[in-house]
């Protein structure tokens, strides 16, 4: 299956970027930000005992960088195209904790 990134501009260990059109990158998106400052607010210390789930992960773009930010992540999406990107990022990523991806039609 051809992999397609659909929304967001994942930067991957590697250097590599996702989407490279879309110029800036997921950790440097506006709604993302605000998201790490609460969850920073939230949960000052160790991360590792909570978990995120984000419903709809897309290629999971959140899921990387909150697994980035030292929680663990589960990113659960239904459509193969988007469930085969995310396989693409968790390949290529390594994380303070172990981010999945999910989907209801599996590997």
């Amino acid at each position: 299956m051809e992999i397609h990134f659909t929304a967001h501009n994942i930067k991957l260990d590697g250097g590599e970027c996702t989407k490279p059109e879309m110029g800036a990158v997921m950790s440097q998106y506006p709604w993302f930000l605000s998201a790490r400052k609460v969850l920073s607010l939230v949960f000052p210390e160790d991360k590792t005992p909570y978990s995120v789930v984000d419903l709809g992960c897309l290629e999971g773009g959140y899921a990387v960088e909150f697994s980035r930010m030292g929680f663990s992540c589960l990113g659960i999406e239904i459509r193969k195209s988007n469930f085969a990107a995310c396989q693409y990022v968790g390949a290529r990523s390594i994380y303070p904790t172990s981010p999945s991806c999910k989907t209801m039609f599996g590997t």
